[in-house]
């Protein structure tokens, strides 16, 4: 049978024609012949298993993304067609309410021809055979979109050709349709199930017949996510929500310091508290787990943790550890940015050019360390068995990495360990870092028994791996119209690198490449340095990284500029863009830009604001464009001040993502961007004193609340229908400067610091 269905597979699979891929493909370095790794064979139930692996992508890889990503293995996800029951789809990314569970079943339902509620998602364990599991950098839908729809249409092909061959008639006669094969000239019909164990005797074709986008019934099309109902009535699966035999619970109190140590504790009031069981001491691990000297408190509930936790009497040792204090380091901020002279760019002779002009501006601008505030507290459940195993259940961002630290802590091999992704009430970045889970395994292995750790808002306010504090110079020449001769950006801030590796003190260079380097306009000299800092805290990942602070200065220098000049700030952009043309991309900056995209969005936005209509006394208009994560987004915001506060009344903003997968999901995440970045411009704002941070929970540390948050209008446009770019990230660098450019038209005052609330009040 099988050499039998083999050879007419071979005679027949000409029958479907090779399509050249796409030109978006070859930019990325994929080819024909390396697309798709073929892992076919019958599976525990009978059918068909399918898994997809790619080479890497065209952009340079970092020494420390290939750390945090883990990419030395290929496979990547697996599409499993059973004899019986539905179609599954494992998703190796962590779900965080960017909709991944739902955006990647619809590629693979159009081109699988099957409904898209016929695909049932099953979360994938933290496990090398899906490579990367790291949820981070927008890149889920735009990484595997190809790959997928590819993986699917070869799927369908040799299905076809299985059913064919039972059939006894030429595939070309047969055609797929929900989950079907159908032989239209004898009405017969076939279930994918029935032939997906003689198709998984067959190859996969190299060159898979790919659907036109212009026949997409399921890609494109608004979706609401598959798991929302599962979230509002409860019955998604968290982190907090995990339950098992004989679990305990813990709270523990970090050294408010990383590096200091325990030097006494009292626990006698803690024990006192009604279900606290013991109090037990961890260790601080170092880079790159990075975790805090901890006290914990086990007990028989969550409330009882906390209670005990609270009682705690504990005396730190920080000797000999540097230490902080905001004031004083903004001024090493100041020091070291006059001494800023690592040079990331250099074009043409931006300092000669600023020396010998008449007309020139110089601005500064500051952003202060941010804390994630996700919705749903840290947590990690850990059971470290008798038997030489250990499971996990976390909201974790990359459970591969967290495994492996595991693996080395516990001196146990990979394979013994069990780690399951729950759902995350938000990430943002902060539950990339292993540290909360290493915490849980180490108290597991210390008490024997299974527990759930959780973390409460103020220790995930007061131990957090912080958005770095910045400040960045600008300066340009200006010609008789106003027009920049010559562009120098300076900035300083400290490193993400040193969570890794400790000792470095400047930005590298794909950091300065989140939105300095690549900034778009025509300007013929142009000098971009860096400048070296450190700081004690612990800086990490935060939604949009480095174009949250770059973005702000870069737009909100132009717009001083377009002040300057007595011109409209969005027409001073398109002017500054210039004809359309092609950024390539290089070691810097990651990636090539088209700005006809970029105008496209700022003209969209100019549009559908109505920018150039009057505004009532009091209100006032700012804008904002930036190009991150292959994306491209222009806000317009519309402010009203008035007696000391600011109130947003309207935010239009445009996306083009090359390709809008699942439209709902486009329009989720960017309305969440945009109100995750008014909640950091107006208010956010992290300070120190001798390294301990001074804020604690949403007293003082506020986010957007449901009534502060203004219209927000959304409009997607498909810039490059066979390439999905990113989404999760890109909305928020365009709203800090957009605000502070509105608050500037409603008052006539220019604010450079943030947060605006704060600059507001103090006027």
């Amino acid at each position: 049978m099988k050499n039998e269905l083999q050879a007419h597979h071979e005679a027949t699979r000409s029958e479907s024609p090779a399509t050249d891929a796409p030109p978006a493909e070859k930019a990325k370095g994929l080819t024909r012949r390396t697309f798709l790794k073929v892992g076919a064979g019958l599976v525990a139930t009978g059918g068909l298993a399918v898994a997809i692996a790619y080479p890497k992508r065209y952009a340079i890889l970092f020494s420390l993304m290939d750390y945090m990503e883990n990419r030395q293995f290929d496979p990547r996800a697996f599409i499993l067609i059973p004899t019986q029951g539905p179609i599954q789809l494992v998703c190796h990314r962590s779900e965080m309410g960017q909709g991944v569970r739902t955006s990647l079943p619809m590629i693979l339902a159009e081109e699988l021809d099957v409904p898209w509620e016929d695909i049932q998602v099953v979360q994938a364990l933290a496990d090398p055979r899906y490579g990367s599991q790291n949820t981070d950098g927008s890149k889920s839908v735009r990484d595997f979109y190809t790959l997928l729809r590819k993986a699917a249409a070869g799927t369908r092909e040799v299905l076809t050709q299985a059913a064919a061959y039972r059939w006894k008639v030429p595939s070309s006669e047969c055609l797929s349709k929900d989950g079907k094969i159908h032989h239209a000239p004898t009405q017969r019909t076939l279930t994918y199930g029935a032939v997906a164990q003689d198709a998984s005797q067959l190859t996969l074709p190299k060159h898979p017949s790919l659907k036109d986008p212009k026949d997409f019934k399921i890609i494109g099309k608004p979706r609401k996510g598959i798991d929302i109902a599962a979230m509002v009535q409860g019955k998604a699966q968290y982190g907090a929500d995990i339950d098992l035999p004989g679990l305990v619970y813990a709270c523990a109190t970090r050294a408010p310091v990383p590096g200091a140590k325990i030097k006494s504790f009292d626990d006698t009031a803690a024990k006192q508290v009604k279900g606290v069981l013991r109090v037990e001491t961890i260790d601080a691990l170092p880079a790159p787990v990075n975790s805090n000297a901890s006290v914990c408190v086990v007990a028989s509930n969550t409330w009882a943790a906390i209670q005990g936790q609270r009682a705690l009497k504990i005396q730190w040792d920080t000797q000999g550890l540097k230490l902080d204090h905001s004031p004083a380091y903004r001024k090493e901020l100041e020091q070291a940015l006059e001494k800023a002279d690592i040079v990331h760019r250099s074009e043409g002779d931006a300092r000669r050019i600023e020396a010998e002009s008449k007309r020139k501006i110089k601005r500064t601008y500051h952003t202060p360390y941010l804390v994630h505030a996700t919705m749903e507290p840290l947590v990690s459940t850990a059971h470290v068995k008798k038997d030489g195993t250990c499971e996990i259940w976390a909201p974790c961002q990359d459970p591969i990495r967290a495994k492996k630290a595991i693996a080395k802590q516990l001196r146990l091999s990979e394979d013994k360990i069990t780690f399951h992704i729950t759902f995350l009430g938000g990430g943002f970045g902060r539950k990339s870092q292993p540290d909360f889970v290493l915490e849980s395994v180490l108290l597991s292995q210390k008490i024997g028994l299974p527990v759930r750790l959780q973390w409460t808002r103020e220790d995930e306010i007061k131990h957090g791996f912080y958005h770095a504090e910045s400040l960045q110079s600008l300066s340009a020449a200006l010609d008789e119209q106003g027009m920049p001769l010559s562009w120098h950006h300076r900035a300083v801030y400290p490193t993400l690198v040193n969570t890794l590796w400790a000792g470095n003190d400047s930005p590298m260079v794909f950091e300065m490449g989140m939105g300095a380097l690549n900034m778009p306009y025509r300007i013929p000299h142009v000098l971009c340095e860096a400048g070296r800092t450190k700081t004690a805290l612990h800086i990490g990942w935060f939604r949009s990284v480095c174009n949250i602070f770059h973005s702000y200065a870069v737009n909100s220098f132009v717009d001083e500029l377009a002040h300057e000049a007595r011109i409209d700030p969005i027409a001073y952009r398109l002017k500054l863009l210039g004809p359309p043309r092609q950024i390539p991309s290089n070691l810097e900056t990651h990636a090539s830009q088209d700005t006809a995209r970029l105008a496209a969005v700022i003209q969209k936005t100019r549009d559908a604001f109505d920018w150039n209509k009057p505004l009532p006394k009091g209100h006032g208009k700012g804008f904002a464009n930036h190009f991150s994560f292959y994306s491209y987004v222009a806000l317009a915001l519309e402010v009203r001040v008035q007696e000391g506060s600011v109130r947003v009344l309207r935010a239009v903003c445009t996306i083009d993502c090359g390709f809008a997968v699942n439209p709902d999901g486009v329009r989720a995440q960017i309305e969440g961007s945009i109100i995750f970045g008014l909640s950091a411009a107006l208010y956010g704002k992290i300070t120190t004193q001798d390294s301990v941070v001074q804020q604690s929970n949403f007293h003082d540390y506020p986010i957007l609340r449901m009534h502060e948050t203004p219209h927000i209008e959304i409009h997607i446009l498909n810039g490059a229908p066979n390439d999905p770019t990113g989404v999760g990230e890109p909305g928020v660098p365009v709203v800090a400067p957009a605000l502070a450019s509105a608050i500037f038209d409603a008052t006539g005052t220019r604010h450079r610091d943030l947060p605006l609330a704060e600059k507001l009040l103090s006027r």
